[in-house]
């Protein structure tokens, strides 16, 4: 496309948000970056809300049970460069958070399932996501350029996940540097499926030099995947979000604090594979039930704002059981 039509196009955009299709937002084509037309297209409009329901329903093709050995090299074609083509492969590519050590890759939250449904439960970890803005809370996350590059990563997830991984599997490397090798997956947005987890601890494996950090909420796709495999990678920290404030996994605790029991199973699941490591979320830092398990980043007693102030990869550690994150 000529600069002229890129021009007119961005023109048009910004003359009639309304005029775009869901094919608009994946492609490269301009767009206005500073409102939340896409945001707003997928969670109301009714063709937006259809058509990523379409894509939503791809079901991914994986053994539950694969290895690194799953994971094929990443060719280029001639035609592109190496770099252009992974990132084309892994769709928008990965974000910057000012907070973390790296960079990460995100999906929308659009696709959460469990996150989905506690963002409607006052009390819950979800109900005030960061990375689904409600009214001006969260703008960034919100704008279309992020939320095109989060909807460009699911879409190369759902349409040729074999690609997607052998792509991720080739640049993670490049994104975790020392003195810090440590990724994190989802800073926005879950695990689609036990398949799609498969393959993420999978391409952890493929590169046992880097520490991966999994946070999920979709325990079930968790102990499905464990049923399956028996044990993780130990490069790899698999980290369940307890799902409500104040929340532990000891009921008897739950029941004082007057918050929900936790499931019976999932207790269950975490007694029989000690390998799966958790977060919480709690009110207030003294209801931590260790305070070196504490992030200091939550702490308002402590300086440091940012992982790297702090110093610290605490929730990369597969060695560190718990993180409490104090709600702020």
């Amino acid at each position: 496309m000529n600069l002229f039509n890129q021009a007119w196009n961005l023109l048009i955009k910004a003359l009639d948000p309304d005029d775009f299709t869901f094919d608009d937002l994946l492609s490269d084509e301009p767009f206005p970056k500073n409102n939340r037309t896409t945001f707003n297209y997928l969670t109301k409009d009714p063709r937006g809300i259809k058509e990523f329901a379409k894509l939503r329903s791809r079901k991914i093709d994986a053994d539950l049970d694969m290895t690194a050995r799953d994971i094929a090299p990443f060719m280029p074609e001639s035609k592109w460069t190496a770099e252009q083509e992974a990132r084309a492969a892994m769709g928008g590519g990965f974000s910057t958070p000012g907070k973390m050590l790296n960079q990460t890759y995100s999906l929308p939250t659009h696709m959460c399932k469990v996150g989905g449904r506690l963002r409607e439960v006052p009390g819950s970890v979800c109900h005030n996501c960061y990375a689904h803005p409600k009214g001006n809370m969260g703008f960034t996350y919100g704008a279309n350029n992020v939320q095109r590059h989060l909807l460009r990563n699911y879409a190369a997830l759902k349409r040729d996940p074999s690609l997607w991984a052998s792509a991720l599997a080739h640049k993670i490397p490049s994104v975790a540097p020392q003195p810090f090798g440590d990724f994190r997956w989802h800073d926005s947005g879950d695990v689609d499926s036990p398949e799609h987890l498969a393959y993420m601890i999978a391409i952890a494996e493929k590169n046992p030099d880097i520490f991966n950090w999994i946070p999920t909420r979709e325990w079930g796709s968790v102990r499905r995947v464990m049923g399956a495999r028996g044990s993780l990678p130990p490069n790899l920290a698999l980290r369940l979000s307890i799902p409500h404030i104040d929340q532990t996994l000891d009921n008897d605790l739950n029941e004082q604090r007057g918050v929900p029991l936790m499931d019976q199973k999932y207790l269950d699941m975490m007694e029989e594979f000690p390998q799966l490591l958790t977060t919480s979320v709690v009110s207030d830092k003294s209801l931590s039930r260790r305070p070196e398990e504490v992030c200091l980043t939550t702490d308002e007693a402590n300086p440091a704002k940012t992982c790297l102030d702090a110093r610290c990869d605490a929730c990369y550690r597969p060695n560190v059981q718990n993180i409490d994150y104090v709600k702020h």
